[in-house]
């Protein structure tokens, strides 16, 4: 476990049969979230524009922050096996979220940080850093 990933302590698992959900909190600032969530049978990621919006649609806390929000950003990157991520960041009224989206091994995978502004404003880097280190990776190459 990276020491980022040990700042933040799971809470309870959620499965349902096309889809798994983790969520983590930072002990300390408990409105300091980590969600992790997959959803099986995606080859590909829709267009960049698109995604978002289609989370969006399965999460109310998601549709009114992005609605509210002061500016939300999108990216395309790749990581140096070739995989591509698309990241968002939505600067709400109340809180700040980073968000990492990417397929692989036929599932969408959807990674959020978020925290309410004066968490954010204090905690920034650290958030930052723990966005930066979701990565999915393919064991299946592998002895």
């Amino acid at each position: 476990m990276t020491m980022l990933a040990s700042l933040f302590s799971p809470s309870p698992l959620l499965t349902t049969a096309a889809s798994t959900s983790s969520s983590f909190f930072n002990p300390r600032k408990r409105s300091e979230r980590e969600y992790l969530t997959f959803l099986s049978g995606f080859r590909k990621l829709a267009p960049v524009g698109a995604v978002l919006d289609n989370l969006a649609l399965s999460d109310v806390g998601l549709q009114d922050q992005i609605s509210s929000a002061d500016d939300v950003t999108s990216a395309e990157r790749k990581d140096a096996d070739g995989q591509v991520y698309y990241e968002y960041e939505v600067a709400g009224a109340g809180a700040h979220s980073l968000i990492s989206v990417t397929c692989a091994r036929n599932k969408l995978y959807a990674h959020f940080v978020t925290a309410p502004n004066p968490e954010w404003g204090r905690d920034e880097a650290v958030l930052r850093r723990l966005h930066q280190s979701f990565k999915t990776v393919d064991f299946s190459g592998q002895d």
